[in-house]
């Protein structure tokens, strides 16, 4: 079943300033008499380009005002739908609707309201003006069919109505979602393809808390944009077990550091406290990384150090 073509509008222009007729209005009757009038525009387009008024629409229309209308004119001693059928009719006379539609088929409508129907529905091919009620010349109304006809074939880039604008802003905000939800997606198969392609090389490491670590230290890796390869992994772990072999506990800590410190290496682990000389002092030489090498640097300072008090005793010179 096909969906019925909408005749009105969803909503309308409004002036800034609204001189003329209607400023007459708000001379008589302030602002609540404007307010009378936006309503009744209210009314005409959500229907169409005209809105039927009898004698009973002044009831039906001064529902929404309550007493407000008596309340704002007590000296006219007067109900509410009596003071809006009173507004009603004066903006007639004023002209804000036209007197001859109104006096001859009891109906509000206006030469501009007509104008800004076809304008907003210029697309579509239900916006037609009933003869009877037409105030417009026949070529507006056919520039106006011409124009939506032209508009529906063209291909070229056209004004954008504002009826549609919520439409677009709507897809616009779908496909914004949509992008970010592919792009999280891509993210973490890239992390997924990069964890799943370094395990045959992982898998040699039997402790697991320090194959935990060789995952965090890649993962660290990725977040300061210095991703690693297959070789690069291989000769990570080779440096490790180098630095330490045979040793779980202190390659661990050789990870640890190197991801607290956002490494792209890792380097030795420090030593707790660093030996001393025999007279007490904290050697240079001594360095406070794991020394490997058979040289005993400690012995080599002190006899340097005894050699430097020894040349300074003979000179004179006090030493301390």
């Amino acid at each position: 079943m096909a969906r019925p073509k909408k005749v009105g509008l969803d909503y309308f222009p409004l002036d800034v300033f609204l001189g003329g007729s209607v400023e007459y209005i708000s001379c008589l009757y302030g602002a609540i008499g404007v307010q009378v009038i936006i309503s009744l525009w209210r009314r005409i387009y959500a229907h169409s380009y005209y809105y039927r008024y009898d004698e009973r629409a002044a009831i039906v229309c001064a529902k929404e005002f309550g007493e407000q209308l008596s309340l704002c004119f007590p000296k006219k001693n007067k109900e509410s739908w009596e003071i809006f059928d009173e507004i009603v009719k004066k903006a007639v006379e004023f002209g804000v609707f036209d007197r001859e539609m109104f006096e001859k088929h009891s109906i509000l409508t206006s030469k501009s309201i007509q104008k800004t129907y076809l304008e907003a529905k210029r697309k579509s091919s239900a916006a037609k003006i009933d003869p009877r009620f037409a105030l417009i010349d026949e070529s507006c109304a056919v520039s106006a069919e011409e124009t939506a006809v032209f508009g529906a074939k063209t291909t070229a880039k056209t004004e954008i109505m504002p009826q549609s604008k919520v439409k677009q802003s709507k897809v616009k905000q779908s496909k914004e979602k949509q992008s970010k939800e592919e792009e999280s997606k891509e993210k973490e198969s890239k992390e997924k393809q990069a964890e799943s392609g370094f395990a045959p090389l992982l898998s040699e490491v039997e402790d697991q808390e320090l194959k935990k670590l060789y995952e965090e230290y890649l993962k660290m890796r990725e977040l300061i944009r210095a991703p690693m390869t297959e070789c690069a992994v291989e000769s990570l772990i080779r440096r490790v077990n180098d630095l330490e072999p045979n040793n779980v506990g202190r390659q661990k800590k050789l990870l640890e550091t190197a991801i607290l410190n956002g490494w792209k290496n890792v380097y030795p682990v420090r030593d707790e406290r660093a030996p001393s000389n025999a007279n007490g002092r904290q050697s240079a030489f001594s360095h406070s990384y794991t020394d490997t090498n058979a040289i005993d640097y400690a012995a080599l300072e002190e006899q340097i150090l005894d050699q430097v008090e020894e040349d300074a005793k003979k000179s004179g010179a006090i030493y301390l």
